[in-house]
This record gives structure tokens, C-alpha cells and sequence, in this order.
């Protein structure tokens, strides 16, 4: 049973009492809106929250539910102005500008979504959701040592957190700090072991850092994790190319391959494994598959640089 009488309901889907002269509390109004909402129908709703405010507009309640309503009939701009009502209204409102972040974020205006999560920490300095999100956003406007700083300011509310870890060393890998993204990477692991993505960007850390033994076998236990990885089955075919391991970095680019078999990439550096093994028919046979695909001009110029010094 819906909290308001049936012969309101009838008018209530027609028209907005205010405008057809009936003396509405507004307080009701809010109470049929919500129950509206409970059923499903949102835009009479989003009405009856239109004449709570127009009866209120000082009452931050009927701009809340009806931001929440906007939200749900995919009136994004109209529920962003809602909820910077609210928040107008009532400056402690955390929810509110939780809200308007997370709307600002997926309309991609990530400074303001900053402003919107900062007035969140201020109020609640322990939330970690606004930590989280403040963060993302950071990320996206690549300003990434305030990312850095917010995730390890979940660290520190949470030790446990491995996103927080995982996410911070990617922030840091970015920033171009790859020992400390290690370690983040680390503490990622040590909380979730069966992480494959964790494995294989600490091993992309490593082979920056030139450590490829080491790199290696986190190319490894990630493919342990998630056999069809075309990352870490290309990276783990470079390093062991680049350790003088041909055989184990040509059966990563035949794994890549029949993965993806237009992988250009796997394709070229499976010719350079060929050349090195003295298989030049197969290497000259993957130049030319690199010159007729539709890659860069780039990668096109060195593998017809190779096929020159082979005699092609």
C-alpha cells in the first residue's frame, strides 16, 4: 500500500497539485515521492519532488531525492544542479558531494569531481571511498603524486588494502618512481596472491629496472594465473629474447600468435628470435607478414631494413 489516498493518486498523474491550486504539505509531498520511488514510477516522482521545492526550496530533502531520481531517468546535468542545491543548502552534506563526484566523474570534468571529494574528506577524513575516487580522478589529469598521496592515505587508515597498494603502484610507475612501485606491488601480492595483474606489472617494474631474471618469473606467475595474457606472454618472449633464451621466447610469440594471429608486434620480434636461431626463411617470412599488415610506418620501415640486410 502506497502511503497517500487513491483519489490524490489519479490527480497526482495528470498534473502538479501546486499548479491545479490544492494546498499540499510539502513534508506529504516528500513522503509520495519517496513511495513513488519504491514503485517504480519516477517520473510522477520526480513531480511530486518538483512541488515539494517549489513549496520548500530551503528543505535540501526534496533536492536530494529528486537528484537520486534524475539519476536513475539518466538526467545527469539536472541531477548534478540537484545536488548542488543540496550542498548549497546544507554545506555538511557528505553524501551529496559523494554523489556529485562520482556524476562529474563520468562526465569527465575530473578537476570539479576533485572539489566534490575534497569537501568529502573534509568532512569525513576517513572515507575511503573519497580517498579512492579522489585519487582516480588524479590519475586521469595525471597529477599523479596527489593520486600517490591519497592512496597511501587509505594505506594508512587501512593496512590491509591491497587495491590501495595495487593502485598506488601504478601511480607511482607512472610518476616514474619504480622501486617504490615495487614495493607497493609487493604488499599487493603478499595480501592477494591470485592477482594476475598484480604479477605482471610488478614484472613490467622489474624489466624497466633492467631486473629480467626477475621480471621473468612475474611474467610467469601472472600466465600462471591467466594463461592467454598477450602482454605478459610479448614481455616475457622480450626478456627471454634479451636473456639469449631463444627457444622460450619463440614459443611465447607461437603462443601469442595463435592467440592473436595478427599480433604485428609478436610477429616482428618472433622474425628477430629466427634470425638469432638462423631460421632466416621463417624470419623472412614474418617481415614480409609485418610489411603487408596495416602497422605503423615505423615498425613497416625496420622490418624493411631487415629484409635489405637479409638480402629480401
Amino acid at each position: 500500500m502506497l502511503g497517500y489516498h487513491s483519489s490524490f493518486e489519479c490527480h497526482f498523474k495528470i498534473d502538479d497539485p501546486c499548479k491545479r491550486g490544492l494546498a499540499v504539505d510539502p513534508e506529504k509531498l516528500l513522503d509520495i515521492a519517496s513511495n513513488l520511488v519504491e514503485a517504480g514510477r519516477l517520473e510522477e516522482a520526480r513531480i511530486a519532488y518538483d512541488s515539494a521545492i517549489r513549496l520548500d526550496p530551503c528543505n535540501w530533502h526534496g533536492f536530494l531525492g529528486r537528484a537520486r531520481v534524475n539519476v536513475s531517468l539518466n538526467s545527469i546535468s539536472d541531477a548534478i544542479s540537484d545536488y548542488g542545491r543540496v550542498t548549497a543548502i546544507d554545506n555538511d552534506n557528505s553524501e551529496a558531494y559523494l554523489a556529485l563526484g562520482r556524476l562529474l566523474e563520468d562526465k569527465e570534468e575530473f578537476k570539479q569531481a576533485v572539489a566534490a571529494y575534497r569537501q568529502v574528506i573534509k568532512l569525513c577524513p576517513n572515507s575511503k571511498p573519497a580517498y579512492f575516487r579522489r585519487a582516480f580522478c588524479y590519475e586521469r589529469i595525471e597529477q599523479y603524486s596527489l593520486a600517490v598521496q591519497d592512496y597511501k592515505s587509505i594505506v594508512s587508515l587501512d593496512h590491509a588494502d591491497a587495491l590501495a597498494y595495487r593502485r598506488c603502484g601504478r601511480a607511482l610507475g607512472l610518476r616514474g618512481d619504480l622501486r617504490e612501485a615495487a614495493t607497493c606491488f609487493d604488499n599487493a601480492i603478499a595480501l592477494s596472491a591470485n592477482n594476475a595483474s598484480d604479477y605482471f606489472h610488478r614484472g613490467l617494474i622489474n624489466q624497466q629496472l633492467g631486473l629480467i631474471v626477475e621480471a621473468i618469473a612475474d611474467y610467469s606467475d601472472c600466465l600462471s594465473r591467466d594463461s592467454t595474457n598477450q602482454k605478459a606472454l610479448l614481455n616475457r618472449g622480450n626478456s627471454y629474447l634479451k636473456s639469449g633464451q631463444l627457444t622460450e621466447s619463440l614459443a611465447d610469440y607461437d603462443a601469442l600468435i595463435s592467440h592473436n594471429p595478427r599480433h604485428i608486434k609478436a610477429h616482428f620480434n618472433r622474425a628477430s628470435c629466427c634470425v638469432k636461431l638462423g631460421r632466416i626463411e621463417e624470419a623472412l617470412i614474418e617481415y614480409r607478414f609485418v610489411l603487408d599488415s596495416d602497422c605503423g610506418e615505423q615498425l613497416k620501415g625496420r622490418a624493411q631494413a631487415q629484409l635489405n640486410k637479409l638480402g629480401d
